[in-house]
C-alpha cells in the first residue's frame, strides 16, 4: 500500500494536505479505540503518532525501541 500511496501523491501532490489530514484523523480515532478497549488511561498513550506520515510510507523504516 505505501508504494501505492506515493505514486498517487507523486502523480498528484495536491492531494498531500488531505493525506496528512486522513493520517491525523485515524491516529485519533485508533488512539480512542485503544483507550476504550484496552482500559488504559488516557494520560498514558500518546496524543500524538509515533511517527511522521514518511516514515509510515516507509517500508524500511522502524520505530526505535527505547530501553
Amino acid at each position: 500500500m505505501p508504494r501505492y500511496l506515493k505514486r498517487i501523491i507523486a502523480d498528484s501532490p495536491s492531494l498531500q494536505p488531505y493525506l496528512i489530514e486522513i493520517f491525523n484523523n485515524s491516529f485519533q480515532e485508533a488512539r480512542i479505540s485503544f483507550i476504550e478497549l484496552s482500559g488504559m488511561a488516557e494520560n498514558l498513550v500518546s496524543l500524538a503518532p509515533i511517527c511522521t506520515i514518511e516514515q509510515a510510507l516507509n517500508e524500511d523504516w522502524f520505530p526505535e525501541i527505547s530501553k
